[in-house]
């Protein structure tokens, strides 16, 4: 409580090291005045980075403030952490400073600098894209693009990413429309990978997007984030492309993301194919498919496996009714390329497990595809996995 003053708390002497990455966060519930926060060395009067966080009262909830950063090579000791409030009152918690592997690439991902240097306009908005506190996903800002009656958005250009390596893009989005995220090479006019993402629209609620991928061979530069609203009111927050050493074979494999944007159809299901509490393996939702007086189901393409390596394919599947057939394509989801050809049958109402090893054959360049197809029935499929074998 600092009413008719400005104090805080601070501790000294963290025990970071030189050219290392952390994650600084902690909770926040701000009754009344300013919050500041900022991090030192040597010195609690100023940051590091030149970076002062003011946050806004809270509305009486907690809040999550979260920013990462390098220690300088420089650095000797006496690195200090300070937060306090202007002439207010307020409750801090969950302090934390954690080391991280690595820091985003793109830059004022969360949307905190006063200005939109960092992010220019792909194509005409029919009103500026603009940082607004109205909505924000944390901590105080985000960037608002409204595209009544058009499509456009925003983009970063020049994203230091390298060959051969493997990253992990998300962001925050607070949707009334369509939004089109895509990742270009050289372009803002088309996805380096050829994927077209749609996101709908979230009815007024922060939803997560996440996408991992790996940069070719012969990348020079020039890697590029494009986030497009068509006839939407949009809020877009944390922005983020970091490094991951290891990929996810199969993009939500667990069926808990609030969408289907990583299972495809196949075929045209009676029942559209959703994501369902009424039965779910673990934790709380499962993919239902409903195929009565058809066959189809879901695919999911381009699973980033490698010529010549062993892997075993593993999920859970309850069947109401009819058969269900798992598929592995290579180029095409009409057929097998071990030429497998397996029907599974209703399970009376439990969970069983379906598992298989394969080989990727040694002249495989890309596009391996997964497939679950139900014929004439309705099942719920869960914790689909593919793992490599020694």
């Amino acid at each position: 409580n600092t009413v008719g003053m400005h104090a805080g708390i601070q501790q000294l002497n963290i025990p970071v090291q030189a050219n290392k990455n952390y994650r600084y966060t902690f909770y926040y519930n701000l009754l009344s005045g300013a919050m500041a926060t900022n991090l030192g060395i040597r010195d609690s009067n100023g940051d590091f980075e030149g970076k002062i966080v003011s946050l806004l009262p809270t509305g009486g909830i907690w809040k999550q403030y979260t920013r990462d950063f390098t220690v300088p090579s420089s650095f000797t000791g006496d690195f200090r952490d300070i937060i306090r409030i202007k002439n207010g009152e307020g409750y801090i918690d969950n302090v934390s400073i954690t080391e991280i592997p690595t820091i985003s690439l793109v830059k004022d991902g969360n949307m905190e600098a006063n200005n939109l240097n960092d992010w220019r306009s792909y194509g005409l908005p029919t009103r500026l894209t603009e940082k607004t506190t109205i909505k924000s996903h944390s901590p105080i800002k985000s960037i608002h693009l409204n595209t009544i009656g058009t499509s456009a958005g925003i983009q970063q250009l020049a994203i230091p990413v390298k060959a051969n390596k493997s990253y992990r893009f998300s962001f925050y989005y607070n949707s009334s429309g369509v939004m089109n995220p895509y990742l270009g090479r050289g372009t803002s006019n088309g996805d380096f990978e050829g994927k077209v993402i749609q996101l709908a629209t979230t009815n007024n609620a922060w939803k997560l997007y996440m996408r991992e991928f790996t940069i070719p061979a012969d990348f020079a530069s020039d890697f590029r984030i494009i986030i497009k609203g068509t006839n939407s009111d949009s809020y877009i927050d944390d922005v983020v492309i970091e490094e991951i050493f290891s990929r996810t074979l199969v993009m939500d494999g667990n069926m808990e993301a609030n969408n289907l944007i990583e299972w495809g159809n196949y075929g045209v299901p009676t029942v559209p194919t959703e994501k369902s509490a009424v039965r779910a393996k673990s934790p709380t939702k499962s993919l239902h498919i409903n195929t009565t007086r058809a066959t189809a189901g879901v695919q999911q393409l381009d699973v980033p496996l490698k010529a010549g390596k062993k892997y075993r394919l593993t999920f859970y599947y309850n069947l109401v009714s009819g058969a269900l057939t798992p598929r592995l394509g290579i180029g095409t989801s009409n057929s097998d390329f071990e030429g497998k050809i397996v029907s599974l049958s209703s399970t009376g109402g439990i969970w069983k497990q379906y598992i298989r090893d394969f080989t990727v054959p040694a002249n495989f360049v890309r596009d391996f595809r997964l497939l679950a197809i139900i014929k004439n029935g309705e099942g719920y499929i869960d914790d689909v996995n593919i793992e490599l074998l020694p």
